[in-house]
């Protein structure tokens, strides 16, 4: 299982291996507008998530 947190909420997802652009689009959400963290580390799109791997999905926030 991976879990991933995602505006304040834990969700266990029931997969062992998963592209974090697939598991956006899971969610809904514009990998444009938020930074994904795999164990704390800054992951891009393109990379893996796996088994036991805790994802945080954060919006960015922009202003001036």
């Amino acid at each position: 299982m991976i879990r991933v947190i995602w505006q304040g909420k834990e969700r266990d997802i029931d997969k062992d291996r998963i592209k974090i652009k697939e598991l956006l689009k899971e969610f809904g959400v514009l990998p444009e507008v938020v930074v994904v963290a795999r164990n704390g580390e800054v992951v891009t799109e393109e990379e893996f998530a796996e088994s036991g791997d805790e994802v945080q999905i954060i919006r960015a926030i922009s202003g001036g």
